[in-house]
């Protein structure tokens, strides 16, 4: 990787680093919109859930879309749609296999209980 960033033809914005090309102006969910919508629903003003890290505690999330759930670091849009696509889908399949696994018909714990309940609410 260069020591420092490649910017546009114009030189106002940084390249992304994968394809060294397009700008860095798409955004990305820290932990996969995906896995967040399957494991808590889908958050609304009157029933968020609460988001923690290391710089904000229990912060109230009344969207998938909240800014507080994607990294500061962009990615290109062409990059964010294509070349990337591949790799979500694989882990979708493997996330979504722990969650869907069956013992006997039923959830095999806590977890799949409470997708079962979301998912007939």
């Amino acid at each position: 990787m260069d020591a420092e960033p490649k910017v546009d033809a114009a030189g106002a914005d940084p390249l992304y680093w994968i394809c060294k090309a397009n700008k860095a102006d798409s955004g990305e969910h820290k932990t996969k919109r995906s896995d967040l919508l399957a494991v808590l629903g889908t958050p609304s003003q009157e029933k968020p859930f609460f988001y923690r890290d290391l710089h904000k505690a229990n912060c109230a999330v009344g969207s998938l879309d909240a800014k507080i759930l994607t990294s500061p670091v962009r990615i290109c849009a062409h990059c964010n749609n294509a070349r990337t696509q591949p790799p979500d889908r694989a882990w979708e399949a493997m996330s979504d296999r722990p969650r869907l696994q069956t013992a006997g018909g039923g959830p095999v714990g806590p977890l799949q209980q409470r997708l079962q309940a979301l998912h007939e609410a």
